[in-house]
């Protein structure tokens, strides 16, 4: 269930280990920004609580989203990227109402459809039609090479400067932070709290699931915190099952987050670094994340 794909990260010998990071502001990759994402103005402690205000489309009587199998040419991984893509019932590409967009990260050794098969579409279309949470889609890309270092097959740059302005120009999308979370489980839970704070200008949230950090996160996390500040530090959702062999990686990256006095929640439950384990958080998950807005009218 993904296991040595983050315990790979720290240099496992049972593992080929992955090149670290470089050294603070060595060489660190920047945010890629395009002209439709603008920083922020504002700490994620007072990003503003949304209200959306979703005119139902005349006839509507959906109560499930829908699912769509695309892919995306990235010049940066050097093929296609596959994703599937989650719009919510009733989806209106022509209202007022511009959509959140939640970006899911597969474990190693699974693809795309990962978050599909925990009920992470299923349990959305639930929320949004109890009117629970707000409409919002569900980005869920393929990293293909999840065996190798991570930082050498393109996928970071293929995230931030092609799929997040893929998305943004074919679907209506909210393009501010707040409208952004990027969250993951086991190795896609370590990119997304990479990726959550080396492109802090893009998530509001992050939700790392079962994750060790990659190996360096300390230093680029004191990099990153003085290109930001503290009070931009994203929204962070860290969840453990207690027999994860993995908690530990994490215990040790939590003083470091303690030690900046950073906000974030933590939670341990019963369970294992195993897919039954995430399937029953599903829910939990989808609540935290959108925490900051108000439920649909």
């Amino acid at each position: 269930m993904g296991v040595c794909a983050s315990v790979l990260l720290l240099g496992s010998a049972a593992c080929k280990p992955w090149v670290a990071l470089p050294a603070a502001g060595e060489g660190l990759p920047q945010p890629g920004l395009t002209a439709t994402i603008a920083p922020p103005t504002v700490a994620p402690s007072s990003l503003p609580t949304f209200t959306p205000t979703v005119t139902p489309v005349p006839g509507c009587t959906e109560t499930t989203g829908r699912l769509q199998d695309l892919s995306i040419d990235s010049k940066f991984v050097g093929k296609a990227v596959p994703l599937i893509l989650y719009t919510p019932p009733c989806y209106d590409p022509q209202g007022e109402y511009r959509y959140p967009v939640l970006y899911m990260l597969h474990g190693q050794s699974f693809i795309q459809d990962q978050w599909v098969r925990l009920g992470m579409p299923s349990t959305a279309d639930a929320l949004i039609t109890a009117r629970e949470l707000p409409p919002f889609l569900i980005v869920m890309p393929y990293e293909e090479y999840n065996l190798n270092n991570p930082f050498e097959k393109g996928f970071e740059k293929a995230v931030v400067e092609e799929l997040i302005p893929w998305v943004d120009a074919n679907y209506f999308t909210c393009t501010q932070r707040a409208c952004r979370t990027i969250a993951g489980l086991s190795r896609g839970g370590s990119w997304a709290l990479y990726l959550g704070v080396a492109h802090w200008e893009l998530f509001g949230s992050i939700g790392a699931h079962s994750t060790a950090p990659f190996f360096g996160m300390d230093g680029w996390l004191s990099y990153y915190l003085g290109q930001m500040g503290k009070e931009n530090f994203p929204r962070l959702f860290v969840d453990f099952g207690e027999n994860d062999s993995l908690l530990p990686y994490m215990t040790e990256f939590q003083k470091k987050l303690d030690g900046y006095k950073l906000n974030y929640d933590f939670h341990l439950y019963p369970g294992n670094h195993t897919e039954e384990y995430w399937s029953a958080h599903v829910e939990e998950y989808l609540r935290w994340y959108w925490k900051l807005w108000s439920p649909a009218g």
